[in-house]
């Protein structure tokens, strides 16, 4: 059996019949000229792709460059990487990609979930210059269209934050509970800036995506105590689970592509090449694909089968809730309080949260105070009195009228 893979140290590595192994680098020309000598030239059906990268800046680019090369030439891509969230989604869409780990749409999901179920109904978008910034606002205006017959939500600002100035759109806005997507790096400085304008507190909620927590668990002291994430396991033993399960996806498709008797005479020997002999793209790679989406795959007790949904997203997705707590020597650390499980109707489950300022009770997530303006139009007096024309003894043109106004002596007596 023939496939490929990639390795969690951004490396391509190639495994030919479970014997020869190649490590390629990664870089743009590398990753074309793999392509063309390592992979066509053994006719791989399928590449599987793993890395639990997140640095969300030139690998993405390469792992999206990578993508879309492999979907041009009509090769599926069994997925699983950690920075899935920076792809740009028409273009995973349009490729013959299917993703294990969960997506930008799940982590929304999430987040909203957990609006939800402390009643938080209004809140702002936070983003940096991030790959993938305007698919998360899309992705949560989506979600919001979606949950409307059950919940009502109002997206009160969507800040993209290119300098520390932007936050001050939040200043004067009604938002206490903000979304926020960026990278570990970029949190530290918006955080830092949200601190100084007083959009930090026990009056303030953050809830942050799989980017800002990445797989460490101890926290930047920038970051404020109470934040909220959504998390999943990035780390090497988690990817070598995953390659298990992308081997099954990929023989049961091979299984059901050799079964259906329509493709008797089909190969799933690709005779693509780079060097004009051959073919350009695989036009058995469309059909081939459409068996890999199709699989179900038995998963461990409790959990539902691994499938996927039409645009190659996993159905059923399992995202862990952090809390961001003080631990020892007052580190602040990342604490599972809760599971959101998609494939659930009431899918969040949280246990005590530790909410900002060390509070036990959650923010009202509106604001305290209002502040009211009183103003006044500007016009002249109701009644007001002036003496008459001296020459006419009648009174000016502006409908005023004669009338007697007693002396001081008078009102006196």
């Amino acid at each position: 059996m023939r496939f490929c893979a990639t390795s969690s140290l951004n490396t391509f590595i190639s495994i030919l019949d479970r014997r020869a192994i190649t490590i390629i680098s990664p870089y743009t020309k590398a990753i074309l000229k793999s392509l063309c000598k390592e992979f066509l030239n053994f006719n791989v059906s399928s590449i599987l792709y793993l890395m639990n990268y997140e640095q969300y800046g030139r690998s993405t680019a390469s792992a999206q460059y990578f993508l879309q090369l492999a979907g041009y030439l009509g090769i599926p891509v069994i997925a699983w990487n950690a920075d899935n969230s920076g792809l740009e989604r028409r273009a995973s869409q349009s490729s013959l990609q299917l993703q294990l780990a969960p997506s930008l749409e799940h982590q929304t999901a999430a987040m909203l979930s957990i609006l939800e179920r402390y009643k938080w109904h209004q809140f702002s978008v936070v983003t940096s210059l991030i790959a993938g910034h305007d698919d998360f606002i899309q992705a949560v205006r989506e979600r919001v269209s979606f949950m409307q017959d059950r919940f009502k939500f109002t997206i009160l600002n969507a800040v993209l934050v290119a300098n520390k100035g932007d936050l001050a759109a939040l200043v004067d806005s009604e938002a206490r509970v903000m979304l926020l997507y960026c990278t570990r790096e970029e949190a530290i400085d918006i955080l830092t800036a949200a601190s100084d304008l007083h959009l930090t507190g026990e009056n303030y909620v953050w809830v942050v995506t799989q980017s800002v927590i990445e797989s460490a668990f101890q926290a930047p002291y920038q970051f404020p105590v109470g934040m909220l994430g959504v998390h999943f396991d990035t780390s090497s033993q988690s990817l070598v689970n995953e390659i298990t399960a992308a081997i099954k996806v990929y023989a049961y498709g091979v299984e059901d592509f050799l079964a259906d008797k329509v493709n008797r005479y089909r190969s799933l020997t690709t005779h693509l090449s780079c060097e004009g002999a051959g073919v350009a793209r695989w036009d058995t790679g469309d059909r081939f694909f459409r068996y890999l989406r199709n699989v179900s795959v038995e998963a461990e007790a409790g959990r539902p089968n691994l499938e996927f949904t039409p645009d190659g997203v996993l159905k059923a997705a399992e995202l862990k809730i952090m809390n961001l707590r003080p631990g020892v020597s007052k580190q602040l650390v990342w604490e599972e309080i809760g599971v959101w499980k998609s494939w659930q109707k009431e899918g969040l489950d949280i246990k005590d949260i530790v909410w900002p300022g060390n509070s036990h009770t959650p923010p009202q997530g509106v604001p305290e105070k209002f502040h009211l303006k009183i103003t006044f139009l500007e016009e002249p007096p109701y009644i007001k009195l002036a003496p008459p024309d001296p020459i006419t003894g009648k009174c000016s043109m502006d409908r005023g009228v004669l009338c007697r106004v007693a002396s001081d002596e008078a009102i006196t007596e």
